[in-house]
């Protein structure tokens, strides 16, 4: 099926959307909880329907079964299984007949255990809050193709969970090093350009990999910014009147760099 026709169909739904007086862009939805907080409940989830719990997410899958269906719910936390049934949703089942997978969505029911063993939430109302016109990547195989992952980094992002790990890992350490470096310096800039020279002594490091001299020559010209960095500090301390520079020091840094690669790429040449 064409993606002009995918399309097609999810609009003529949005407009049966609009007919049953639900507005298909929803401007608020209050979540009680999080995928992740429920399913760390463990074993204190029972098959016997229990607490309502509003969530909300993206729809990550769809099965159905006649008058009733399972789905996956997506929200920033994690992905839970949702339960849909007729006699449970009443008027609301003909909302669950339009939904889509990539359609975000507000879920309100009790919380309980399948007979599989799974942590579910049974669907009592559902709220549409996006309509997705465009359809997801196909679920089996997902995202894998690295100039699409690359150019649409939030497809990558809610498509494969454990990329979607990783940046928020790199950015609680990337946090937790500022957060050190402003509290040993009490300048919050230090802690950017330190970032920033580790980063530069990097790339330059896998663009010429064959150059054993290169780590020890960028070190020797970290260190020194460094250096000329905690002197200032230290004279900005004592007499409270000098400022760091931050800007000069990375372009000097920058400048040395630049003319080390060309010697370099000069050397190779030859």
């Amino acid at each position: 099926m064409s993606l002009e026709l995918l399309k097609s169909q999810r609009r003529e739904k949005l407009e049966r959307w609009r007919a049953l007086g639900c507005a298909p862009y929803a401007y608020s939805y209050q979540p009680t909880h999080h995928a992740a907080d429920l399913l760390a409940r463990g074993d204190a989830v029972s098959e016997t329907p229990g607490e309502p719990v509003r969530i909300a997410g993206r729809i990550m899958t769809l099965r159905g079964h006649g008058k009733a269906g399972f789905g996956h719910v997506l929200d920033g936390s994690g992905r839970i299984q949702v339960y849909f049934r007729a006699d449970q949703l009443g008027d609301h089942f003909a909302r669950y007949e339009l939904l889509d997978v990539g359609d975000w969505v507000g879920i309100e029911g009790p919380l309980f255990r399948t007979r599989t063993g799974e942590i579910t939430v049974r669907a009592d109302r559902i709220e549409l809050l996006a309509k997705a016109i465009r359809p997801m990547p196909e679920k089996w195989h997902g995202l894998r193709d690295p100039e699409t992952r690359f150019r649409q980094r939030y497809a990558d992002l809610f498509m494969n969970l454990d990329v979607r790990e990783v940046f928020r890992r790199r950015a609680r350490i990337t946090s937790a090093i500022r957060t050190f470096l402003e509290k040993e310096t009490h300048d919050p800039e230090v802690g950017e350009l330190v970032v920033l020279l580790h980063k530069s002594k990097e790339l330059i490091r896998r663009a010429l990999p064959d150059c054993d001299d290169l780590g020890r020559t960028i070190e020797a010209v970290r260190r020194n910014a460094l250096l000329r960095c905690e002197h200032e500090m230290l004279a900005k301390e004592i007499d409270g009147k000098l400022a760091v520079d931050l800007e000069k020091q990375n372009a000097e840094f920058e400048k040395q760099i630049k003319e080390l690669l060309r010697r370099k790429l000069e050397e190779r040449v030859k």
